[in-house]
Formats: C-alpha cells, structure tokens, sequence
C-alpha cells in the first residue's frame, strides 16, 4: 500500500475548526497531523495523527510551530494546511500532490488564488499558475523545503512569503493548480493572541516586528508591499518606515511575488 500523504494542521484555540478541517479530509490519500497546544483536549479517529507543541512555541505566531511540525515529516510530500480550512467533494486535494509528481521543477503547489490571474502571467501548464505560496492549503516538495532551510521559526507572520524568496533564489518555482477548491474562515492568527495580549501588541505591531526580522535579512528591495496602493511599512534607505496612508480595513501585506534580488 502507498504510503498517505501527511496534512500538516497547527491549530491554537479552535476545537470545532480543526475538526472540521479534519474530518473533510480524504483518508484514501492523505492522513491528518493535527499539532496543538498542551492545554487542549482533541478527539479524533484513529487515523489521524496528533501531536503535542512544546510549551514555549505557544503564542509565538506561525513560524515556530510551523518549523517544529515540518520537522516530523519523513515523506516525499507533505500538505500543510490551515485549521480553518476544509475540503468539500469538489476540492481535488489530490491534484496538488500529482503536480508536484508531474512537474520536478516545482517546491509548492497551492490552492486557486482568490484574486484574479494577472494578464500575460507564464503559465507551467494550462492550470498550473506561478505565484508564492497562500499558507492556507498548499503542497510542499520535501527536499526543496529542506534544501532552502524550512520555516524561519522567528516570524510570527509572513513566514510563508519569506520562505517563498528562498524558493526563488534556490531555483525552485512555485504554482497554483486553478483546478483545487478549498475554502476556509478568515481569522486573525489565533495564535498570537496570547502574545499580543501579554505584551499589548496590536496585529500590525506583530507584523512590523515579523518585517523588522525580514528586512535585517534580506538586502534591500527583496520584497515589497502587496495590494493595490503602496502603503504599510516598507524598507527605504536602510531604515524601516512606515508611510503615512494606512489600509483602511487595518491590514498590512507583503509579497515576493515578481521581485528579484539586486
């Protein structure tokens, strides 16, 4: 028997979400594996895998939890999936891990963006789209992930845009399969709301904080921000600043989508 795919979940404070994310997942191909807290109690069939996150990854953002369960995972393949997300019989989940087969070339694969495709945007294949990855639902290649090095467990966001630029730099490219439906709840990141309340943090503060990390990194102009009017913070003549416009609906992005090194 071929060995299941693993559906990495990390869930912090949603009992029913990750059940349902769980319980919409196709047990022929895949298995679920669920991390979560020390705190909370789950029960789950027999078939899906859980995992206890150490103490101190707890209320720290995606990152560290995120590299700690990437850690486990001794297949070829693995999904990582959000705990708010859920397939339906439409969803094709399959699909992601039959590109990675078929394209050698490709470290990710994700769900269909939400956005519109860009005009003129290369195409690998009639469905397949270049792009960064969501971090909702996405395919991972193991030995890409391992090669550029895994999650940066310090970014309590955009930990998956950061990875992303080292996708690109190592020569690996990434896609979304338009085929692949998967929906999911938009929540602010349950897991950083100990953090903010412990240390009275606002989101974009956490995010600024992820960005401080990132732009100490990367030389300049690696990233830039993403959204339809240039606002938020960005790196600008060694410094980080941020632009007096602000989003209206609070949200700050970032994309590596497009931009190379200098």
């Amino acid at each position: 028997m071929t060995k299941k795919i693993p559906v990495i979940i990390n869930t912090y404070r949603r009992i029913e979400e990750v059940q349902r994310c769980v319980n919409s997942i196709d047990r022929e191909y895949f298995i679920p594996w669920v991390f979560y807290p020390p705190d909370e109690q789950h029960t789950f069939d027999s078939n899906v895998l859980t995992t206890v996150i150490p103490k101190e990854l707890i209320g720290v953002g995606a990152g560290g939890p995120r590299a700690f369960a990437m850690e486990h995972v001794d297949s070829e393949y693995a999904i990582i999936m959000d705990d708010d997300a859920y397939c339906t019989k439409n969803s094709k989940m399959q699909l992601l891990i039959n590109d990675l087969k078929d394209y050698k070339n490709l470290a990710t694969v994700d769900r269909k963006p939400s956005w519109p495709p860009k005009k003129g945007q290369n195409n690998i294949a009639e469905y397949l789209q270049k792009n960064h990855v969501s971090g909702i639902i996405y395919a991972v290649r193991m030995n890409a992930y391992n090669e550029v090095g895994g999650f940066n467990p310090n970014l309590a966001y955009y930990e998956d845009v950061e990875i992303s630029k080292r996708y690109q730099i190592a020569n690996w490219e990434m896609a979304s399969d338009m085929r692949v439906n998967i929906n999911f709840k938009v929540y602010a990141r349950g897991g950083l709301d100990s953090v903010r309340k412990e240390k009275n943090q606002t989101v974009d503060e956490m995010k600024l904080s992820s960005l401080q990390i990132i732009f100490n990194t990367w030389p300049e102009n690696c990233f830039r921000p993403a959204g339809k009017r240039v606002t938020g913070p960005v790196w600008k003549k060694g410094k980080l600043i941020e632009l007096q416009e602000k989003y209206k609906d609070g949200k700050l992005s970032l994309s590596s989508d497009g931009v190379k090194m200098l």
